[in-house]
């Protein structure tokens, strides 16, 4: 399949397993508590988990007392907003989501797949969706560009959420290999075809 660039940049990294941890933790003997570490403690257990992952869980993960995470970060949500909640350059957003949905079943963004898995806490769910109305539906829409970039840009996150929901189903009606040809005719559709006014569409 050729792959496309929305924007500028040197390259598309592999779309990560959720399996894999994104920050590979290593811990020593004696090694120092950081922020860092719970950070990528968080995240792994984020993504694995959606928003459920405790704090006590996060600091079992990252090798810490529970009482020491609060240390660094005042509750679950300033820990989630610590991670995901941060700037992402248009360049950025164009190749993490654009081009990994084009090349499914890579991961289309973290923050959409802990969305997925959180949808049943409605909470987190209002959390997230303002997450991403902040972080990613900008840039996105800046790196496509074009008339209702912002309206292509949720339609595109809705079918990353989409493709995410048949990756977790445990009887999926089709492999996410299979539809991978017929998604990528959608997300080129999504990224050249400008909004259709009323007046363009044809008559019943």
């Amino acid at each position: 399949m050729t792959r496309r660039r929305v924007s500028g940049g040197s390259g598309v990294e592999p779309a990560k397993s959720p399996t894999t941890d994104p920050c590979a933790i290593r811990r020593r003997p004696g090694q120092q508590v950081t922020r860092e570490s719970i950070l990528c403690a968080g995240r792994k257990l984020f993504i694995q988990r959606g928003f459920g992952a405790s704090m006590r869980e996060i600091a079992v993960e990252a090798g810490i007392d529970h009482a020491l995470v609060y240390r660094h970060f005042e509750s679950k949500i300033d820990l989630f907003n610590q991670i995901f909640d941060q700037p992402l350059d248009p360049a950025e957003a164009g190749e993490t989501l654009t081009e990994r949905l084009l090349t499914a079943p890579g991961r289309i963004d973290d923050l959409v797949h802990v969305a997925v898995r959180s949808a049943a806490d409605p909470a987190a769910t209002r959390l997230i969706c303002e997450i991403i109305e902040r972080r990613l539906i900008p840039p996105l829409a800046q790196a496509m560009g074009g008339e209702g970039a912002t309206e292509r840009a949720r339609l595109l996150l809705a079918l990353a959420a989409g493709v995410e929901v048949v990756r977790d189903d445990s009887a999926p009606v089709l492999e996410v290999d299979a539809m991978a040809p017929f998604i990528a005719d959608i997300v080129r559709e999504i990224l050249t075809r400008p909004r259709i006014s009323p007046l363009d569409q044809p008559s019943g």
